[in-house]
């Protein structure tokens, strides 16, 4: 994980962005299953859900969107600068039946939607795993852009952003996202930015860290984070906070010396959705939620490893990543089987299609006995077209897993160029010279034009004289103009080629005479 100073400043118009801090030899699949923690489903009934069901180990909160009318029932919204209220939708969704929508309009926020413990009748918690997934519905980065979407954890006040210090008291953050930086796969299709977490603690305000762990753009991707408190005691903060996120079931960021508070009344304050860009104009495109819960204090402390599962049940579970190697009719799709669930071994294969039908087509299987990469190349497709496709589990002992869907298109054919109008004459002068003039005009639907050239090719096939020029664009025309002096009456094959950057070339020829007959 390499450190990268933001090259644009990450805090020049915040008024209220927040973070965070995490925990310490915990093993990623200890936090998908709990246990010993009752889940409370939010979304029971109207208004704040009851709260029922504390345990030893903590709770789960499962947020579920389907019970809820408006964002705002759930979560505290504020600082809306896009003037486009969030909203429930049905599709795209990953969990549940409706997803949450955060639009983007000419500024450069939508909203901070957060999760405020305390208005849902918690104490403010010391430590926190969340995940959640996010489907950034087309966005583009342009190199160096920034593009945050979640508080994970903030705590509200002074030092909290934009800027601010802060001293124990006066509030923390944590914002994670996405950046075209460290070596993005942004060339791809779709295109994948780098992951980055963005602090505001004791020893730095605003301390910007990328990984090399990419977000995927237009698919669901799987964001988890675990962040616990450092201790403190007599008014200091002990350097041992903790913070750690996966991305799509890889370990993307981990950091274990953080000091954020020194008083029990700066804890973790919330979490939630945020969209804020720095960088290329975002109006119309939007970042989507779904699946989001909170376990709260549901890890013990240091008693798992990162090597340890015991007493812990993993989960099934396959990424759908972004497709490679595409060209005009063939292109790689690509898949990480990112937890077995305890069986033996998984078949993985793809099913694919066209976007504008069913995913009907389905690839050979491959037989996995562990985690990792798979890919599966396709031939045969139709240039220019929409594809949509999605990674499937079948574990050995009968349970199943499905990834979300990717989308990509494959190159369109490359058009030659027309040749749209070429003459050739000849002086006709009454001397032994030839006098040859060719006028033309040429064109090229992809706008790649590269050159002209025009040999003169005597009777015995030899050139005996020619022009290149340059052109550029769709369009271009030109006259070139040949004396080849002393050769009598003589016949002459005139060829005009014109080439793009594809390296498509066409070629028309004229026939001139130097007695003037053409």
């Amino acid at each position: 994980m390499a450190r990268d100073e933001p090259v644009r400043d990450e805090t020049a118009s915040e008024t209220d962005e927040h973070g965070t801090a995490a925990g310490q030899g915990i093993d990623r699949r200890s936090y998908l299953k709990l246990a010993s923690a009752a889940a409370v489903t939010v979304g029971a009934g109207a208004g704040l859900p009851s709260v029922t069901g504390a345990v030893d180990n903590g709770e789960v909160i499962e947020i579920d969107y389907d019970k809820y009318s408006a964002p705002s029932e759930i979560y505290n919204v504020n600082d809306n600068r896009s003037g486009i209220s969030p909203e429930f939708v049905s599709s795209p969704t990953k969990i549940n039946e409706k997803a949450l929508r955060t639009e983007f309009s000419s500024d450069s926020k939508t909203a901070n939607l957060e999760y405020r413990f305390e208005e849902h009748g918690y104490d403010m918690p010391t430590e926190i795993y969340t995940r959640f997934y996010v489907y950034p519905n087309g966005i583009r980065l342009s190199q160096y852009d920034t593009m945050r979407i979640f508080w994970l954890p903030l705590t509200n006040g002074s030092g909290s952003s934009g800027g601010g210090e802060p001293d124990g008291t006066n509030g923390w953050s944590n914002a994670i996202g996405f950046s075209d930086r460290n070596g993005s796969p942004s060339g791809q299709s779709p295109p994948g930015y780098n992951f980055f977490s963005y602090t505001y603690h004791m020893d730095e305000s605003g301390d910007f860290e990328m990984t090399d762990v990419p977000v995927w753009m237009d698919q669901w991707n799987e964001i988890e984070g675990y962040v616990r408190s450092n201790t403190y005691s007599n008014g200091a903060a002990n350097a041992d906070g903790v913070m750690r996120y996966w991305v799509n079931g890889e370990l993307a960021y981990e950091r274990t010396n953080f000091r954020f508070t020194t008083s029990d009344d700066n804890l973790i304050e919330g979490v939630g959705p945020l969209g804020y860009v720095i960088g290329d104009d975002q109006s119309g495109n939007a970042l989507i939620y779904d699946g989001h819960e909170i376990h709260i204090g549901g890890v013990s402390d240091g008693s798992n490893t990162t090597d340890s599962t015991e007493g812990t049940t993993s989960t099934l579970a396959v990424a759908t990543d972004g497709a490679s190697s595409v060209a005009e009719t063939n292109a790689t799709l690509n898949g990480s089987l990112t937890d077995l669930g305890g069986a033996s071994s998984v078949d993985v294969y793809f099913e694919w299609g066209p976007s504008s039908e069913s995913l009907t087509n389905t690839t050979d299987a491959q037989t996995l006995s562990s985690t990792g990469s798979f890919s599966q190349s396709l031939s045969g497709l139709s240039s220019g077209t929409d594809y949509e496709y999605r990674a499937i589990a079948d574990a050995s002992d009968g349970d199943a897993d499905t990834g979300g869907t990717v989308t990509f298109t494959t190159d369109s054919g490359s058009d030659s160029p027309i040749v749209d109008s070429y003459t050739v004459v000849e002086a006709g002068s009454p001397n032994p010279h030839a006098e040859i003039t060719a006028d033309w005009s040429v064109s090229d639907p992809d706008g790649d034009l590269d050159s002209v050239f025009v040999e003169v090719i005597d009777s015995t096939g030899a050139v005996a004289d020619g022009s290149r020029t340059d052109i550029s664009g769709s369009g271009a025309s030109g006259v070139d103009s040949f004396k080849l002096k002393h050769v009598g009456r003589a016949t002459y094959n005139v060829r005009l080629t014109v080439t793009d950057s594809s390296t498509n070339s066409v070629s028309q020829t004229k026939t001139v005479s130097s007695d003037g007959r053409r």
